[in-house]
């Protein structure tokens, strides 16, 4: 999973008190205080067979704050929330960042999206 987090280290703790009340271990957080997230951070955690991409910057030419106005809220569970950017603004940011991973997925996105529509 690919967590874009606000470029600011207030969000940086927000998200390691999230991890910490995901059952992530202190150890396994730690080295995310040290870092500075006002500057472009890209890095990841993993804890079993569970992997997340956390990302400061997605391309230079896309701003999280663009990405925020965007943004559409579902409610995964009762009172929980998450913040997902509309299915064209992922696609253009996976595109543009060239990555092997990131073109699967936009592949398989596509063929979800496709089977979806007939």
């Amino acid at each position: 999973m690919d967590v874009w987090l606000a470029p600011n280290n207030q969000n940086r703790q927000a998200f390691i008190n999230t991890l910490l009340c995901m059952n992530y271990s202190e150890n396994e957080v730690n080295p995310l205080y040290n870092e500075d997230f006002t500057n472009h951070f890209v890095g990841s955690l993993t804890s079993g067979n569970a992997r997340i991409d956390i990302l400061t910057v997605v391309h230079y030419a896309i701003s999280y704050d663009d990405a925020e106005k965007k943004k559409e809220v579902f409610e995964i569970t009762e009172g929980v929330y998450m913040n997902i950017v509309p299915y064209d603004f992922l696609k253009d940011i996976k595109l543009r960042s060239t990555r092997e991973k990131d073109l699967y997925d936009i592949a398989r996105l596509e063929e979800i999206r496709n089977k979806n529509r007939k």
